[in-house]
């Protein structure tokens, strides 16, 4: 069964939740990324206003995660995915990428995950991704 899900395009006066979900997702992910919070709002708001969109993930209006995705590149490059703690092993996480493959219309996409991330490397095979550079 699908769930149903939404996607919100992030405006800049989202940043700071942003801010928020990039710091969730680096301390999850294994980074080594010693960013503030404060920092990271601003790094967001530069993504957003630049070359990204932010697109957020929502499930009876209630926010699950966020997907940072480039503009410009193609195959179409996802920064940043991230699926809240609380809502992870649920499916979530599944129906957001499928989503995002329908919505952008994609056949290719290419992401970045930490070497060090066991569960990011295994949810993306789940995915049907395979390494293409380590």
């Amino acid at each position: 069964m699908q769930l149903e899900m939404n996607f919100v395009i992030a405006k800049e006066t989202d940043y700071i939740e942003l801010g928020y979900f990039n710091k969730l997702l680096i301390d999850s992910g294994g980074s080594i990324n010693d960013m503030t919070v404060s920092e990271l709002e601003q790094r967001m708001l530069h993504f957003i206003t630049t070359d990204y969109n932010a697109i957020f993930f929502e499930v009876e209006g209630v926010r699950v995660g966020y997907a940072l995705v480039s503009k410009k590149r193609d195959p179409l490059f996802i920064r940043h995915f991230l699926i809240l703690p609380e809502y992870r092993r649920k499916g979530y996480g599944h129906t957001a990428f499928n989503k995002l493959i329908s919505f952008f219309e994609v056949k290719k996409v290419v992401l970045t995950v930490l070497s060090n991330n066991e569960i990011g490397k295994i949810f993306w095979k789940c995915c049907g991704l395979e390494p293409y550079e380590i």
